[in-house]
């Protein structure tokens, strides 16, 4: 992974450098009137929106890359180290587990709010502690949404009402996110918990491989309709060019 990441920031960089390249202007100095920067502008432009469209398509498509691209883990307890699932992609939490949507903290960050809510086992357990003889308070695992929970309790977020319900997605692309890492945190402290060392946070989903395929639908439907709208202005951009400097000549 160290060794991909930068890879499509580079790709950015380079289609940059050429667009600097191509459409800068040649005349002489004392000769640019502003048409002759509008090629360029037009072409930073695409490449902002292509970078844009390229990062939410990516956010859009990482419960696919999480569910096909990581190995999927079962029997998982909440009082399991979160540290032993990382690398998850798909965990099937052991029977009795549940979402305490009681316990849930929402972070509103306008106009979004981050909403955080402990995993615990059918005796209310949290903890990644190995001790059994003592109330656990550490907490390893934490189901997330975005937009589905009160600034306190009621949470809703995917199907962590649905008691039947045993499977998450490892939410991995927002492991490091400080907006909800706050609300774990508020969740924590509202309720006298402690945050595990690793925390995992997952969607609480029924259908893990359904919602994969919709977040790659999703995906494609986002990159396919800028491409189809890019097509169709540069086509408009193209004639309304051609008129300018048909006109001026």
């Amino acid at each position: 992974q160290l060794l991909w990441w930068p890879l499509p920031w580079l790709i950015a960089l380079l289609s940059v450098d050429l667009l600097l390249t191509g459409n800068w202007p040649t005349k002489p100095q004392d000769e640019l009137g502003a048409r002759d920067w509008i090629p360029l502008f037009l072409a930073l432009s695409v490449a902002g929106a292509a970078v844009f469209i390229g990062l939410w398509s990516g956010q859009v498509l990482q419960p696919w890359i999480a569910v096909e691209k990581f190995p999927e883990r079962a029997d998982v307890e909440p009082t399991d180290k979160g540290a032993a699932y990382l690398d998850a992609g798909i965990l099937h939490f052991a029977e009795g587990s549940q979402v305490d949507v009681d316990s849930s903290v929402g972070f509103e960050v306008w106009p979004i709010v981050y909403c955080a809510a402990p995993i615990f086992d059918a005796q209310g357990s949290t903890s990644d502690s190995t001790d059994v003889t003592v109330t656990p308070t550490k907490v390893a695992f934490w189901a997330i949404g975005h937009n589905c929970c009160d600034s306190r309790g009621g949470f809703h977020c995917g199907d962590s009402t649905d008691l039947s319900v045993r499977s998450a997605i490892h939410a991995m692309h927002q492991q490091g996110d400080q907006r909800f890492e706050l609300a774990i945190k508020k969740a924590a402290a509202d309720n006298e918990l402690v945050v595990g060392d690793h925390p995992i946070m997952v969607f609480w989903e029924k259908d893990p491989a359904g919602v994969a395929e919709k977040a790659l639908m999703y995906s494609a439907i986002i990159v396919g309709s800028a491409s189809l709208v890019a097509l169709i202005l540069s086509a408009i951009m193209m004639t309304v060019l051609k008129r300018a400097y048909a006109a001026k000549r």
